[in-house]
């Protein structure tokens, strides 16, 4: 069961009793790292990793993404090469970037060693997940069961990022919502600036997550409600100092950044795909895809109705009771926040985002109910999440569609020195880069267009333009700089691929990319075409 928390009302100054809780928080002695508490968090930390690289060992070394995962692999390597993210490449914000690329150092900088750093920084997402569940119930069946969960939903893992933010950001609110000092505000704040350089997103959505926290629990205190903030604000800004820094002293990267955040504006976070309701997955006609949807559709069904009943609940404890739930208002404000991420496009990789912190608050929702509902409730929400857990994450999983896949479905290929089961599509590829990476003299230079920035990295090279994945529409004068960055590169073979995203005509790369579209077909020749993996091989023309 959670625990009590004091109202405000306990005290008579609300800072009074911050100073109070926060006086307990010193530096840990021997009895207390031996105690009965302490120790059952070193069992939930070593559960976490256990789990985490389980996992990690069964499907680490299976199917590689030449894509979004390709996207992040280049970049951690152009990083290691001394270009600077944003500025010198299209990427994500760079704290990912620089967690991957110090990790290399450790474990290598091939494709199954990036994973492996993704991995580590989950088991924190994990083991926050797990602490924050501990205070909902020690029962260590419970316990397992959504450790396992968080690792279920850790798909795809170069983008465990946002699902590993997620976690922390619910355990850093339960923490400042038990200990509402200035202090603890101007850490969590901290928290939001740091987790801001990993992705801008994760900045909004905490900005909101945190701040509806502090007006839930702090209610009509507008001086109280104040000091909080501002505590909150100045951390958020110390937070992001490192961002802050490369903003002001590196040349070129305030434009850049400020570019990047216009394309926000102008495409919006993703390319959208509607939600698939389950009553639309049951039309699916191969069985196994059909489960899979409708597991899919059941969640985002699960998702708003936790957002309405969530709210509802909070509504009828009302502000003098919510202390009483830390995570329940810490898990129901951050879940909301990034259901906006979730619905933006509506596909499992998206929907992976919001799914554990919604399980999170799914949970601590029932707990807020009476103990005699409780007792039959909670066992049966935590068969459901288990259940839809596994059919919408299983056979997505590396491991299993292995296991499963007709006999020469998957070859060993090397990728940056290591070793991944990899699929047909992704095997030729590969091989096309590597012919093209030795038909390439001295001097000159090879680029794949439009979708395969992973392929850089597998044949040790630098995207010779800035951007190294064309998935949604150019501006001119971005066209102009990539048209200049190939003639200034002297970039002799291509290998290009004109598909419909999402089977749409407006996203091939002739509609989105025309002027560079139209420089390839005038000063290159087809060398090659190769259907099996709709791509044509395009040599500058003497």
């Amino acid at each position: 069961m959670q625990r009590n928390i004091p109202s405000d009302e306990s005290f008579q100054n609300p800072e009074e009793k911050c100073s109070d809780l926060s006086a307990v928080a010193g530096p840990l002695t021997m009895a207390e790292l031996n105690s009965p508490s302490a120790r059952h968090t070193w069992w939930l930390a070593a559960l976490a990793a256990i789990l985490a690289f389980g996992f990690f060992a069964m499907d680490g070394d299976v199917e590689p993404n030449l894509a979004d995962e390709g996207y992040l692999w280049y970049g951690m390597k152009a990083l290691k090469a001394g270009q600077i993210p944003i500025r010198d490449f299209h990427s994500y914000d760079p704290g990912r970037y620089l967690w991957i690329a110090a990790w290399s150092y450790v474990l290598g900088d091939g494709l199954v060693s990036m994973r492996a750093a993704c991995v580590i920084f989950q088991c924190i997402g994990i083991f926050c997940g797990l602490l924050t569940l501990r205070r909902l119930t020690h029962d260590w069946r419970i316990l397992f069961l959504g450790g396992m969960m968080f690792v279920l939903w850790m798909v795809p893992t170069y983008k465990s990022f946002e699902q590993t933010i997620g976690l922390m950001a619910i355990y850093v609110g339960v923490r400042l919502i038990e200990r509402p000092a200035r202090k603890n505000y101007f850490l969590s704040g901290i928290f939001i600036g740091l987790m801001a350089i990993m992705g801008r997103n994760h900045g909004v959505y905490l900005v909101g997550a945190f701040g509806l926290m502090t007006v839930m629990i702090t209610g009509a205190n507008w001086r109280l409600l104040c000091i909080r903030l501002i505590a909150a604000g100045t951390g958020i800004v110390c937070g992001y100092i490192p961002q802050i820094l490369m903003v002001s002293f590196i040349p070129g990267y305030y434009e850049a950044f400020l570019g990047s955040i216009a394309v926000i504006f102008r495409f919006g976070t993703n390319i959208s795909l509607p939600v698939i309701w389950p009553w639309q997955a049951l039309a699916e006609p191969d069985s196994h895809r059909r489960i899979y949807l409708f597991s899919m559709g059941i969640i985002y069904v699960g998702l708003v109705a936790f957002a309405v009943l969530s709210i509802l609940q909070a509504w009828r404890i009302g502000i003098r009771g919510l202390a009483k739930y830390p995570v329940f208002v810490a898990s129901t404000c951050v879940t909301l926040f990034y259901l906006h991420f979730t619905f933006s496009r509506s596909d499992l990789q998206h929907l992976a985002h919001s799914v554990p912190l919604w399980i999170v608050g799914v949970l601590a929702l029932s707990f807020t109910l009476r103990a005699d509902i409780q007792k039959w409730l909670s066992p049966t929400v935590i068969i459901c999440l288990v259940g839809l857990s596994l059919s919408a994450t299983g056979l997505v999983r590396g491991v299993f569609k292995a296991a499963f896949a007709p006999e020469g479905t998957y070859v060993e290929m090397s990728w940056g020195g290591q070793k991944m089961l990899t699929p047909k599509y992704e095997v030729g590829m590969l091989k096309l880069a590597e012919m093209m990476d030795a038909l390439a003299q001295p001097g000159e230079s090879i680029s794949f267009i439009p979708y395969s920035p992973g392929l850089y990295p597998a044949v040790n090279r630098l995207c010779p333009t800035r951007q190294s994945y064309f998935l949604i529409p150019s501006l001119t004068e971005e066209e102009e700089s990539n048209i200049a960055a190939l003639k200034r590169n002297n970039v002799t073979w291509v290998l290009l691929q004109d598909l419909p995203i999402d089977g749409r005509e407006d996203l091939r790369f002739r509609h989105t990319n025309p002027l560079t579209h139209a420089y390839l077909q005038n000063n290159f020749e087809v060398r090659g075409s190769f259907p099996q993996v709709k791509t044509q091989l395009l040599r500058l023309k003497e």
